[in-house]
């Protein structure tokens, strides 16, 4: 309230970076929770340090190739829970 338009536009691009990390975030905690619900016996921290030695930039890109997947996943957070309906 005490604060003029202009410190709060100031602040704005921070607070935007703030949230899209904290969304993304929460989405990528969803999509691995997604994996652990499927394969409980994954072992996640093994990821936490990027990929693995030895695998290139090509076999990287055929394994993001799951796109159809991420919009099935996206669709599903976007949808609201009978709880929010």
């Amino acid at each position: 309230g005490d604060k003029s338009l202009v410190e709060r536009l100031h602040e704005a691009p921070q607070k935007i970076t703030s949230f899209l990390s904290d969304t993304s975030k929460q989405y990528l905690a969803h999509a691995l929770g997604l994996v652990i619900s499927f394969w409980p016996a994954a072992n996640l921290a093994l990821i936490d340090d990027g990929l693995v030695e030895g695998c290139s930039d090509d076999k990287f890109a055929e394994y993001v190739e799951v796109k159809p997947v991420a919009d099935k996943i996206m669709c599903s957070l976007e949808q609201p829970s009978d709880g929010e309906a």
